[in-house]
């Protein structure tokens, strides 16, 4: 039988979701009714939340560094205990870093891939604990076009978001059986922060569209997966304009 998560059946958690494509998903979730959580590292990046709380609209805010996986777990523990059972997450917490690899420390390329890709799998993990016993969830974690394609300058990054496809569709295969999908969005060029210090004119020409894309044509894709997309699981949906085709 087909199973949709519905708005206010529990509690949808956008990690990174104080600014970017998080802070769209943050919004959208609310808007359409659900309780939402936005996790945020920096406290001051969280701030909007406490002007934007209206009727109908349930939203709170989480101080979490994902990297830190006690944080997270102890941070999960509390959004389950203070707002409700966590039917929805979105895994958009990421840093990038534009610099060639040999000019790249250790340290640098540790900080990529432990936000971006064992953040990632701390939180997944952290929250299946209480899906897995109500047998209902959705998890979307946010990849990238780079990750499908390379980009000079980007290898710790490209890296990281890579290695998110196989850990999607590894997690999709595990926790099927428990009615939990699990899912990947790799947006393109977004018109967001995270694209300072990319050559956006040199790489505009090869987006079909030709323009960049808005946070918040990526949340609603990733509020589709999450919420009505219910035969959907183990997929990465690139949101790129048609970036991706133009190899």
């Amino acid at each position: 039988m087909a199973v949709t998560v519905k708005p206010l059946s529990g509690v949808a958690v956008i990690f990174g979701g104080s600014r970017g494509i998080g802070a769209a998903c943050t919004r959208l979730f609310a808007l359409e009714g659900w309780k939402t959580v936005a996790v945020g590292r920096k406290p001051e990046n969280l701030q909007w939340i406490s002007y934007e709380k209206a009727p109908g609209r349930d939203l709170h805010a989480e101080v979490c560094d994902i990297a830190d996986e006690d944080k997270v777990k102890s941070t999960v523990k509390n959004i389950e205990e203070s707002h409700g059972p966590i039917y929805v997450i979105v895994n958009c917490a990421g840093i990038s870093m534009n610099k060639l690899l040999v000019q790249s420390s250790a340290d640098e390329i540790r900080s990529v891939v432990d936000t971006n890709l064992l953040g990632t799998m701390f939180t997944s993990r952290a929250v299946l604990r209480y899906m897995l016993r109500r047998k209902a969830g959705s998890i979307i974690n946010i990849g990238s076009v780079v990750g499908h394609r390379g980009n000079s300058g980007q290898t710790a990054y490209a890296a990281s978001k890579a290695a998110l496809g196989g850990f999607t569709r590894s997690l999709a295969k595990e926790v099927a059986s428990k009615n939990i999908r699990v899912n990947m969005v790799s947006p393109g060029l977004i018109a967001t922060d995270m694209i300072s210090g990319v050559n956006v004119s040199a790489i505009k020409p090869q987006i079909a569209l030709g323009r960049l894309g808005e946070a918040e044509e990526v949340a609603r894709v990733v509020n589709f997966l999450a919420t009505k997309a219910s035969y959907i699981t183990g997929q990465d949906v690139p949101v790129c304009g048609g970036l991706s085709i133009q190899m």
